[in-house]
């Protein structure tokens, strides 16, 4: 992304945070209001962006980029898989929030079940068997930490209770992890 679309990309997403924090619900409103409200040109907006959910979209897709780039030679098991999401969010929270706001909870449904495919693609199981464990396990995931920011601070002592209730409910992400 070259700088000048940088620019308008960060100027478009505190706008939407600005209309988050106001209460004006996402599904209302125009290029218009978020034009105006980023102080950038409508033809700016459709030039980058097919939807207005786009913009957040595509911070979260650069956002899980440098994520799953982070943990390329990590090795993984079901907790360091939670606790490494869990942090994820800590430090993005903003982000989460507006992702929740604009009701797009199926849309990053879709984007963990795509990276959860890429930790499955190590173990040779057919690609029908690796979406439905690619989409149990983001729903679950996706589900986990909203409920976890709904009702847990970040301290240490939450984060480890809430990631063993999930390892306890899920058995350690057992066809996730699971080696052959």
């Amino acid at each position: 992304m070259d700088k000048r679309r940088a620019t308008s990309h960060q100027a478009i997403l505190q706008a939407l945070a600005q209309f988050a924090v106001e209460g004006h619900p996402f599904a209302t409103l125009t290029v218009a209001d978020l034009a105006k409200q980023a102080h950038i040109s409508r033809p700016t907006i459709y030039r980058n962006y097919l939807t207005l959910k786009e913009p957040l979209l595509l911070e979260l897709r650069i956002k899980m980029t440098a994520f799953t780039d982070s943990l390329q030679n990590e090795p993984i098991n079901s907790t360091s898989f939670f606790k490494s999401i869990l942090f994820y969010w800590q430090q993005n929270l903003d982000l989460f929030e507006l992702l929740m706001w604009a009701d797009l909870t199926n849309d990053l449904n879709h984007i963990f079940a795509r990276w959860i495919v890429t930790i499955l693609d190590k173990r040779s199981l057919s690609k029908q068997t690796k979406t439905y464990i690619a989409n149990f396990y983001a729903a679950t995931t996706v589900s986990f930490i909203h409920t976890f920011i709904d009702i847990h601070d970040f301290s240490d002592a939450s984060i480890d209770q809430a990631v063993r209730l999930l390892n306890k409910l899920t058995n350690d992400c057992g066809q996730l992890f699971y080696q052959e």
